[in-house]
């Protein structure tokens, strides 16, 4: 079995990757009813909202943050604060993972969480550019993520040729130690596309070795149907987009008022790497 496959059957198994898939879209639902361009809102604000609301909603259902229990508590926090601005639709899928399985795990402050050995955090990206993240233009953290050792590549380097060589050594220590993690930490992608409601989600390990693709591995959260919650089912509805989840009324010019295409671009660095 690959790491790949290893860390993908441990956050499965956990109804982990359904739980990141389950913010994700209700942070991109908001974001898009939400979007209003006359006020002003544009392809920043939309990157920055998106952002914030999917670490509200991982921080929901993983239990952490302002939704952690308390000591002394019953163990849940009451379903009107989980519940709070979400649709019926999300409250009938919201996931039923127990308090304490995922925890904040933050890295030199970005957010993340973790869990099995395994710990995530958050970037964003164009949408249908995620391959071509350029991770040496992110933050020292995401660099640093970047260059983890990935198990599943066998490929030698140079510094397998120069095995005897005492620079090459050294070189190596340093290298590993300066991308040396206390657990593996992959990074969760998202992008989306307000116009078209288009999206993307994808859990990985990012990579700086490659020049044609900017991952080790990626997985896309997407292509699984999603999670049916486990506290209440609803009856089965035909797909509304790319990921299944309703579209909501925006307000978008028309072709007459556009100055030029609007496309979903990163987050400021500053957001995406807090």
């Amino acid at each position: 079995m690959s790491e790949r496959e290893r860390i993908l059957g441990v956050l499965g198994e956990a109804e982990v990757l359904g739980g990141i898939r389950w913010a994700y879209e209700s942070a991109a639902r908001r974001t898009r009813e939400d979007y209003d361009e006359p006020t002003g809102h544009n392809a920043t604000w939309v990157g920055i909202n998106r952002w914030i609301l999917l670490c509200d909603r991982l921080d929901r259902v993983f239990s952490c943050g302002r939704y952690a229990t308390r000591e002394g508590s019953s163990g849940t926090v009451g379903l009107d604060v989980l519940y709070a601005t979400l649709t019926g639709e999300e409250q009938a899928t919201f996931p039923h993972i127990p308090p304490g399985t995922v925890g904040r795990d933050n890295l030199v402050g970005s957010p993340g969480w973790s869990f099995g050995g395994v710990r995530w955090l958050l970037a964003s990206a164009e949408f249908g550019g995620v391959d071509e993240i350029n991770w040496s233009h992110r933050s020292q953290v995401k660099q640093r993520t970047a260059k983890q050792f990935d198990p599943d590549n066998d490929q030698f380097s140079i510094l397998d040729v120069l095995v005897d060589d005492p620079g090459a050594a050294k070189l190596r220590e340093a290298l590993e130690h300066a991308s040396k993690f206390d657990i593996t930490t992959l990074v969760v992608t998202h992008t989306h596309d307000i116009e078209t409601n288009d999206r993307e989600l994808y859990l990985g390990l990012p990579s700086m070795e490659g020049k044609d693709n900017a991952w080790a591995w990626k997985e896309n959260l997407l292509a699984a149907p999603p999670a049916d919650g486990g506290r209440q089912k609803l009856p089965a509805t035909e797909p509304d987009g790319p990921a299944n989840v309703p579209d909501a009324p925006v307000r978008l010019r028309t072709p007459a008022e556009k100055a030029a295409p609007m496309s979903n671009v990163d987050a400021p660095r500053a957001a995406e790497d807090q």
